[in-house]
Parts: structure tokens; C-alpha cells; sequence
């Protein structure tokens, strides 16, 4: 009984140790524009797994996006925090 409290301790307190080298990793996410919505200044990607994120102009200052674009999508903590337009 005592291993297994003793081991339990040991799971927790490596997981209290490394979860924040868990959390705000980034990753690049390719995806296609399926909507521009001018009016709210917005538009929506959605990735090759189905997943779509919808993201603010200010995210592609100076870029020009339109429906049907390839695009690569940064995401942190599922939210989508850079994008820029494929070639």
C-alpha cells in the first residue's frame, strides 16, 4: 500500500514538474479559406483533418486572402495566433 502511494506521488508530482513544457506549444496547421466575411472582419480556414478556425483580418495584415487559398495556420493553445498565405 505504501509502494503505491508512494508511486502515485512520484506520477503526480512529475506531471505538476512538466506540464507547462505541455502547454503553448505552437504548430502549423495547412488549411484552405472557406469563408471571407468582410462585414465582420473575419474569415474561416479549415484544415485537412475537417477542423475549421475562424480568424480576425488582423491576423493577415498585408496579405490578400481570398476563398480558396492555400494557407498555414500557427496555432497556440487552439487558437489560431499568425497566419500566412501559401504559394
Amino acid at each position: 500500500m505504501k509502494r503505491a502511494i508512494m508511486i502515485l506521488g512520484v506520477i503526480a508530482t512529475l506531471s505538476l514538474i512538466l506540464s507547462p513544457f505541455a502547454f503553448g506549444q505552437e504548430e502549423e496547421v495547412p488549411g484552405t479559406v472557406v469563408l471571407v466575411n468582410e462585414p465582420a472582419g473575419s474569415f474561416t480556414v479549415k484544415d485537412y483533418d475537417g477542423q475549421e478556425y475562424r480568424i480576425d483580418y488582423g491576423l493577415i495584415v498585408g496579405q490578400d486572402i481570398r476563398t480558396g487559398d492555400t494557407v498555414v495556420v500557427t496555432v497556440k493553445d487552439a487558437e489560431p495566433v499568425k497566419v500566412e498565405k501559401k504559394d
